[in-house]
């Protein structure tokens, strides 16, 4: 289907859990950094910073904590220089990313530590020796192991094509049958991943430098995004890539409804695959990907896949915004 496919590029793909990054937490030592007390009364990550919490540490609680400690549980700690020792081994193009993100980092190196060991735990009770495997091969195994039985159906691809006709060739259903199969599969397999680290953010208790957080979330909104949604205006960020074909079927929509609505909207437009840090800052698994905020900055609505003109306008109208 060359540039019209309907295959929407993955972006980050199991981005959340470190599978990307070897580094991992280390077991915590009391002379160094103190008894572990979990303060389950404190403030929660993803309710004070919603915007940088999207993994393990969104349920985390906001704690004091020494300095140069960022992350502790009963059984793994995190310190600042875990993630600068991470950030050394890294190949300069990563290093970028999350050198300017380190929360994100900080994330994925706990959840890999503490998937590590809760896989470890279910494969062990299986019988099954893993005393081999380093973090990487084994949370790819686990994880494999949970969605090897996901599958797609006859109905679920037909779904999908009558609702994106507009942007694919007519008469090219079987053409496309397979890469729609693909791109099905991977949001229900990404979906269950994400699934697993929510609940083992919930069961786990995690404690988050509550100082070392509040410095994050001022970083990260450093960028396009995140300066539009403070502006005090709606915003729609699209997120796409020049390779992606439904994003430049998209373009001249985009387009006609900014010329529409300027000045009254701000519209934002990121190449995921570039800017993959604000990309891997608000979740961006398959583009394109559209977000809406209201004027509060607040997430009014997201899409991922084409949008028409009219659905786009329909929920700018919902959002009480009305045309120049």
């Amino acid at each position: 289907m060359n540039n019209r496919s309907v295959k929407y590029k993955v972006i980050l793909a199991l981005f959340c859990i470190g599978i990307i990054i070897g580094g991992c937490a280390k077991e915590p030592k009391e002379s160094d950094v103190g008894l572990f007390e979990y303060d389950d009364s404190a403030p929660v990550v993803m309710e004070v910073y919603p915007r940088i919490a999207k993994g393990v540490l969104s349920h985390a609680r906001l704690m004091d904590m020494p300095e140069g400690i960022l992350i502790r549980t009963e059984t793994v700690t995190l310190s600042q220089k875990d993630l600068n020792d991470e950030l050394e081994k890294m190949v300069p193009e990563n290093r970028q990313i999350f050198g300017s993100n380190q929360f994100l980092l900080a994330d994925q190196m706990a959840a890999g530590s503490i998937m590590e060991q809760e896989a470890r735990r279910q494969m062990s009770l299986t019988g099954e020796d893993v005393s081999s495997l380093d973090q990487n091969m084994l949370l790819q195994k686990w994880i494999e192991s949970k969605i090897s039985d996901i599958t797609v159906s006859d109905s679920e691809i037909e779904d999908f094509y009558n609702a994106n006709r507009e942007f694919i060739p007519q008469d090219q259903y079987e053409q496309v049958r397979s890469q729609i199969g693909n791109y099905l599969l991977q949001q229900k397999q990404q979906a269950v991943i994400e699934l697993l680290v929510t609940e083992m953010g919930k069961r786990v208790e995690i404690a988050v430098n509550a100082e070392w957080a509040k410095t994050q979330d001022e970083i990260g909104r450093d960028n396009d995004v995140d300066r539009a949604r403070d502006s005090g205006m709606p915003t729609m960020a699209s997120f796409g890539a020049d390779s992606c074909g439904s994003c430049q079927d998209m373009k001249p929509i985009q387009e006609s409804v900014k010329e529409k609505y300027e000045g009254k909207v701000n519209f934002v437009y990121v190449h995921a695959d570039i800017d993959q840090l604000i990309s891997a800052r608000y979740g961006i698994r398959s583009i394109p990907h559209m977000i809406f905020f209201d004027s509060e900055g607040n997430i009014f609505h997201e899409h991922t896949g084409p949008m028409t003109e009219e659905e786009i306008e329909s929920h700018l109208l919902k959002m009480g915004v009305d045309k120049i």
